[in-house]
């Protein structure tokens, strides 16, 4: 709404919730008043910013750190869902205590797999660069080996195989420490394996750190490229069926992206696009392409607004396993994992598909990710997690206890209307629709400084019949559906711009839609 300028007139403003999300890129003063200088466990959507869900434990007894999952989809409908920790790999698909380990014994618990099909059926395999392969289908738990069977590789150790792609019906694997591609013959799990030597390709030397697929459009239709990604940096880009066809294989380009982050799970497809999360940031290999040949749509930047954090996390964390890229199309989220090298967990940069906003999420110690039959689902410490799962975290087995979601955040700084002109907020109101009443505590700070980067006060627990710093918490009793809840608070302070900094909780869905500001202006000094 338009307001008044002025001096000592009473003027009201409405700013919408930071739903251009999390920015760590433009100066504070030139920030969208819709963005956010921190937004925690808040998930921008085009409407409001929502209080992501919870988590629940799924499957428990593990004797270390859940660091793999996998998951088996046959043709039939059926999943399995499978997990590693402790150098033992499990059975995951049902809730409860997990049981005996399908295998024991081996050498690491960080795997990668690939689903495959054939006329046989559905494969899952699993590699790790030391171990044999395992290989999950209708017939159970088998091993590729360089041994006689149905399972052996001809021409390389398969043990020595660390991460996998499947691409124009053949399965393509990573030799560790190598620059070399080892595939299979078309539609085949086993038998003779060819060798494909990227490294001629690298001008900046290291080795093939992994292979993924990319479908673009390069002027004849749509098609799968492989994409090999180098320890440096490099990205070669292949089109064809037959790598050993002179006619039918055919170099697309080199392209420099940043060198990867730790470990073998940077990358992933998201629609159309190809993903890779590097040491420069998050990596658009659509964007990498500008020639007219190739769709118009190639200006994708998904982490503009936060390149310079990614970046940042990167530097000084990029060596640590635990990176992942996760997209869940279920609910339009892309997670980007972080590990940590403390006691604090892991945390999740998080991207919204639908409006292009970023957010943070914590207290998802997460050190591995995967999406079963829509769902996604986290390993953790001797437990595996159901991830997006109602509105309590660390929801017991039996569906009991769990504990508040806490969100945060700083509002980018708004002039409410009336630049340069000095104002004194009296009265603000969050506005939010929610399922249950939503307690917060919150303050607002002047002039882009940033006392609100640390959190206010912590709140109370959920139903506690207690004074939550402003308003009263939980004092009325809601039956069911959405309700507004709207309530006035008492500011101090005077400045030219204003922020809010808030914690935030409810047992409900909630969603902050507005912040609704009452003040009084006064002259530009």
């Amino acid at each position: 709404m338009k307001t008044s300028v002025s001096s000592n007139t009473a003027a009201y403003s409405s700013v919408p919730s930071p739903v251009g999300g999390l920015n760590a890129l433009d100066n504070l003063v030139a920030m969208e008043a819709t963005d956010a200088i921190a937004l925690e466990n808040l998930v921008p959507q085009p409407y409001g910013c929502s209080m992501r869900n919870g988590f629940a434990k799924f499957s428990t007894g593990y004797t270390g750190f859940v660091t793999s999952t996998a998951v088996w989809a046959a043709n039939t409908g059926a999943q399995k869902l499978f997990a590693w920790a402790d150098n033992k790999f499990y059975d995951a698909t049902l809730s409860g205590p997990v049981g005996a380990p399908l295998i024991a014994l081996l050498n690491n618990s960080w795997w990668q797999s690939v689903n495959f099909a054939n006329i046989a059926g559905t494969h899952m395999l699993a590699f790790n660069g030391q171990d044999d392969p395992i290989w999950y289908s209708a017939a159970g738990v088998q091993r590729l080996t360089a041994a006689a069977g149905p399972g052996q590789w001809i021409g390389v150790n398969p043990n020595t195989i660390i991460q996998a792609t499947v691409h124009q019906h053949r399965v393509w694997g990573v030799q560790v420490n190598t620059t070399f591609g080892w595939y299979t013959g078309p539609d085949l799990v086993a038998g003779a394996v060819a060798k494909f030597d990227f490294g001629p390709l690298f001008k900046r030397g290291g080795y093939l750190a992994a292979l993924a697929t990319w479908t673009i459009d390069a002027g004849d239709g749509s098609d799968d490229h492989l994409v090999a990604i180098s320890s440096e940096g490099e990205a070669a880009v292949y089109a064809g069926i037959n790598p050993a066809s002179a006619t039918d294989w055919r170099l697309v380009g080199v392209f420099f992206i940043g060198p990867p982050v730790a470990g073998r799970r940077f990358f992933c497809n998201v629609s159309g696009d190809l993903l890779i999360l590097t040491q420069s940031g998050l990596c658009s290999m659509a964007a990498q392409v500008t020639s007219t040949a190739v769709n118009a749509q190639v200006d994708k930047v998904y982490s503009r607004k936060i390149q310079f954090l990614i970046g940042e996390l990167t530097t000084t964390l990029g060596d640590l396993n635990g990176w992942q890229l996760c997209y869940v199309p279920s609910i339009s989220l892309l997670f980007i994992n972080i590990p940590v090298a403390s006691a604090t967990g892991s945390n999740q940069l998080v991207y919204n598909t639908i409006n292009g906003s970023w957010c943070t999420f914590t207290g998802m110690d997460a050190a591995c990710w995967v999406v079963v039959d829509s769902v996604p689902y986290f390993g953790g410490s001797t437990i595996l997690y159901r991830a997006w799962y109602g509105h309590k975290d660390n929801v017991e087995l039996d569906n009991t206890g769990g504990t508040s979601i806490l969100g945060f955040v700083r509002q980018a700084y708004s002039y409410l209307e009336a630049p340069a002109a000095q104002k004194q907020v009296g009265m603000y109101r969050p506005n939010f629709i929610s399922e249950a009443a939503v307690g917060y505590f919150a303050d607002i700070s002047y002039d882009f400084t940033l006392p609100g980067i640390q959190y206010p006060n912590p709140p109370s627990p959920i139903g506690a019949s207690s004074l939550w710093g402003i308003g009263i918490w939980d004092s009325s009793y809601w039956t069911g559906g959405t309700i507004a809840q709207r309530e006035w608070s008492q500011a101090r302070g005077i400045g030219v711009a204003a922020s809010i900094a808030m914690r935030v909780s409810s047992p409900g869905e909630t969603t902050w839609v507005s912040t609704d500001y009452s003040y009084r202006v006064g002259g530009p000094l």
